[in-house]
C-alpha cells in the first residue's frame, strides 16, 4: 500500500463554538476552550477521491450542551 497520490482538495479547518459550514481553509486562528474543530480532509488515488470529516472539540472535552448536540 503506498498511500494517496495527492490531496483530492484543500483540507479545510474550522473552530467554531458550533461550526455551521466549512468555508475556510485558513489555520492562523487559534482555538480555545469552548470551540470545536471541525475537519474535512481528502485524498485521492488513481483518478478516485474520498473524504473524512471529524469534529472534535478544542480542548480535548465536550461540554454538556455540545455532546447533546454532536
Amino acid at each position: 500500500m503506498g498511500g494517496a497520490e495527492d490531496e483530492a482538495y484543500a483540507p479545510c479547518r474550522v473552530r467554531a463554538l458550533i461550526p455551521r459550514c466549512c468555508i475556510t481553509t485558513s489555520f492562523s486562528a487559534k482555538s480555545k476552550d469552548g470551540d470545536i474543530v471541525l475537519m474535512d480532509v481528502a485524498a485521492q488515488y488513481s483518478g478516485y477521491a474520498a473524504d473524512i470529516t471529524r469534529t472534535v472539540p478544542a480542548n480535548g472535552k465536550y461540554t454538556p450542551r455540545q455532546r447533546e448536540i454532536l
